[in-house]
Formats: structure tokens, C-alpha cells, sequence
């Protein structure tokens, strides 16, 4: 696990943290799973626009577009501090590749 002693020092702060952590991890690994949530996204028929961070930060910017239809998908734990419970900011995301 990502984060083991400072999740552990935060508890019970950091439980949802821990919880969307995992999530991601076991989804990520679950390829009948991964393959279902690409097709319902390629239903929805829409464009991503991944930043390419790299050159952003050497001041470039550079954008990557992919369809929703793509079959390179990664489930990301998404944004949030572990100072709380709450999954306010919406704890899991995904990147399509």
C-alpha cells in the first residue's frame, strides 16, 4: 500500500483515503471490470483532453486527445487530503489513454 505510515499516523482522517486508494488499485487490476467501464464510457461518445505535464511544466503546453471509446484506461485515486473522512472533491477518476 502507497502511503502506509502516513495513512496509518492520520487514521481516522485518512480511512476514505485508504479506502479510494484500494479501490483504484483493485480496479486497475481487474481487466473484466476495466473493460466494462471502457464501454460504457465509449457509449457516452465524447474526447478527453490529457495534459501532458512534462512539457506544462518546462513551460510548453501540449495536449493529448483521445476518444472515450479508447481501450487504455486507468483508474486514478482522484484528489483529497487525508485530514478527512468526507469524498467531497470525488475520490476516484479516471484517465483514458
Amino acid at each position: 500500500m502507497k502511503n502506509h505510515k502516513t495513512v496509518i499516523e492520520k487514521l481516522p482522517n485518512s480511512f476514505t483515503y485508504f479506502i479510494c486508494q484500494n479501490i483504484a488499485e483493485l480496479l486497475n487490476k481487474d481487466k473484466s471490470a476495466i473493460k466494462t467501464i471502457i464501454s460504457a464510457l465509449g457509449s457516452k461518445n465524447f474526447y478527453q483532453a490529457n495534459l501532458n505535464q512534462s512539457k506544462f511544466h518546462k513551460g510548453e503546453v501540449s495536449f493529448n486527445i483521445v476518444g472515450s471509446g479508447s481501450n487504455n484506461l486507468k483508474i486514478l485515486q482522484g484528489k483529497g487530503s487525508m485530514g478527512t473522512v468526507q469524498s467531497a472533491q470525488g475520490r476516484l477518476s479516471y484517465m483514458i489513454k
